[in-house]
């Protein structure tokens, strides 16, 4: 599955967290693509993040340019 980003840039979308866990249906093949918007980054990446495990987490934060991780549990 792919998880595409909301757009940083959009005024609706600055100061905003956004917090993704999964749970105990993901099995060993399960993956989870934060991917940003065209032509955005996360952590200055333009690549996914990729959650593949249970109660695995991401958080981050836009500053109306792009998207950073303040915080991720593996």
């Amino acid at each position: 599955m792919t998880l595409t980003l909301p757009d940083a840039t959009n005024t609706n979308n600055i100061n905003r967290v956004v917090r993704f866990i999964s749970d105990t249906t993901f099995v060993t093949n399960t993956r989870v693509y934060v991917t940003p918007a065209a032509g955005q980054t996360i952590d200055g990446s333009s690549n996914f993040y990729e959650i593949n495990k249970e109660y695995e987490g991401i958080q981050l934060w836009s500053d109306g340019t792009e998207w950073f991780i303040i915080q991720k549990k593996a």
